[in-house]
């Protein structure tokens, strides 16, 4: 007989915390694609259904909080994807996918060109990581190659203009569909490409079907991308497309806004710690709550006589609502409080706070060179000067150095 020591043999419960530790550290998100069959929707609102394909299923649920978002009710037979977090339901011991967003999948024609195009692709290495150029952490100028008229060009020069006011931008203008987009996105983009002050070439387009979208997968533009010789960042339709060009471009942001956003990540490092920080805890939470909920679902449906089940653990549902709030609420405060001392911090460090004071910065003539020391003045030299609210250029006529 095996000789087993009490330190060997852990709980039930103990082993379901252990496989859902495993699974949210090895794969926090997954995508699956099948076949929704079995999809009920139960009375607080939340999806339950099973994902299959023709050999194998997994049972899925999908909380109310993130049903609201869907482009479209889900229904038995749809072929889709799921974004998915992959779970064990402890109370009954079940495996699971936690949904957070559902995808259409299978677009016909279209989508298997996209598909044997992407592998040909993808066979000869174009987007292998080892070609990817990077993004630089400084820059003055930015080319936005898109539509004149497309809201991805107002919304990057908004974000720019609250969050990057000192690049200089130069736009490029391009259709973006259509029959002659992918020819007209090649020329600008060469045109950027050869312009000595752009460091960084943003490709932006708006959201829209995989039809509207295609011009991003025709082979002759995804190659000419390969061959630009500066840092390409593609912020192309919304989060859940994914086009040819994003996967070739050095760096794919999920929307335009998104692309922008990429390039001040430096100014936000410090708030990137908080933010992932606020994000963890807010899963948690999240992931308490629902877990209570679903499990509040499962009771619901072995009751016999819900009404008097209901009215004796109504108090004590009510209290420990009350309970999560509270927590939920002091949780929020302490992060608003720590992310508010943050951008304090932040604010201090600002140099534009520091030029609203009566100081400005001196460069060399038509360069970003700065002066730093009385030696680098010469007497009728014409100096730059930067002040909080515009810049103007000085003549020296006398320098006087410190004894």
């Amino acid at each position: 007989m095996t000789k087993i020591s009490a330190s060997e043999i852990i709980s039930v419960s103990r082993l379901n915390f252990l496989i859902n530790h495993s699974l949210s550290i090895n794969y926090p998100v997954i995508k699956v694609e099948g076949e929704i069959s079995q999809l009920i929707i139960s009375k607080m609102g939340h999806t339950y259904f099973t994902l299959k394909d023709a050999e194998s299923c997994v049972k899925c649920v999908l909380f109310r909080s993130d049903s609201k978002r869907l482009s479209f009710p889900p229904t038995n037979g749809d072929q889709i994807v799921v974004i998915a977090s992959p779970t064990v339901y402890s109370t009954r011991g079940d495996f699971q996918l936690k949904v957070s967003e559902i995808i259409k999948a299978g677009k016909g024609e279209l989508f298997e060109k996209y598909l044997r195009l992407k592998q040909k692709l993808t066979t000869e290495g174009l987007f292998d990581s080892v070609h990817k150029l990077e993004i630089p952490n400084f820059f003055n100028c930015v080319g936005i190659v898109t539509s004149l008229e497309s809201a991805a060009l107002r919304d990057a020069l908004v974000t720019f203009h609250n969050k990057l006011a000192r690049v200089k931008l130069k736009i490029f203008p391009s259709t973006v569909q259509g029959e002659n987009a992918s020819s007209e996105l090649i020329a600008a983009l060469n045109i950027a490409s050869q312009d000595s002050e752009i460091q960084i070439i943003l490709l932006l387009r708006g959201g829209g079907s995989l039809e509207d979208l295609w011009t991003f997968n025709e082979e002759n533009l995804v190659r000419a991308l390969t061959k630009i010789k500066k840092p390409i960042v593609a912020g192309i339709g919304h989060e859940s497309d994914t086009t040819l060009c994003d996967l070739v471009a050095d760096w794919r942001a999920a929307t335009p806004t998104a692309a922008v956003e990429r390039l001040v990540l430096e100014e936000k490092k410090l708030i990137d710690k908080f933010e992932k920080n606020k994000i963890n805890l807010i899963r948690l939470i999240k992931s308490f709550l629902e877990e209570r909920e679903q499990k509040l679902d499962y009771i619901s449906l072995r009751l016999k006589s819900p009404r008097d089940k209901l009215a004796l653990n109504e108090n004590k549902f009510l209290n420990t609502q009350r309970r999560l709030v509270n927590v939920k609420k002091n949780m929020v405060k302490e992060l608003y409080l720590s992310f508010k001392h943050l951008k304090n911090k932040i604010d201090i460090l600002d140099p534009s706070g520091i030029l609203k004071r009566g100081y400005c910065i001196l460069y060399e003539n038509n360069s970003v060179k700065v002066i730093s020391t009385i030696n680098q003045i010469k007497k009728g030299k014409t100096l730059d000067v930067q002040l909080f609210d515009g810049n103007a250029k000085v003549n020296v006529n006398n320098v006087e150095k410190k004894l």
